[in-house]
């Protein structure tokens, strides 16, 4: 098989070079673009994790700076960003004289298909 020849001794790269070259990169940028929505997908959760941990940190230092009789459960509270928030305690438990205190946030995904809960226990003395 005889080489192939170019007109006039020019070098560069055939057409199907440039075809192969062209299909590898594109693979390539699709690849690239799945993991830009994951990490999109990845960051919103991280910032609704974020806000739904600022709630119940709020909420627990409340509960701290309460006189301990004054400690009761909370029924579900829903606020205009979409987060449900609870608060449940329950005297004498572990021990005697002691409550403890569950503050729970639930919210939905974007799309409103799963719920997310996340929560944080204490345990406060009389």
């Amino acid at each position: 098989m005889k080489p192939f020849k170019t007109i006039g001794g020019e070098g560069g790269f055939t057409l199907l070079e440039i075809l192969f070259a062209v299909v590898i990169l594109s693979a390539g940028l699709l690849g690239v673009a799945a993991m830009q929505v994951t990490a999109i997908h990845g960051n919103g959760y991280g910032m609704k994790l974020t806000e739904a941990t600022d709630r119940i940190v709020t909420r627990m230092e409340a509960v701290k700076k309460m006189p301990y009789p004054s400690i009761q459960s909370e029924d579900e509270e829903t606020d205009a960003e979409g987060f449900t928030r609870r608060t449940i305690v329950q005297t004498d438990t572990p021990l005697s004289g002691v409550k403890t205190v569950e503050v729970e946030v639930s919210w939905n995904d974007r799309q409103g298909t799963q719920n997310h809960r996340f929560s944080f226990h204490t345990i406060i003395m009389e």
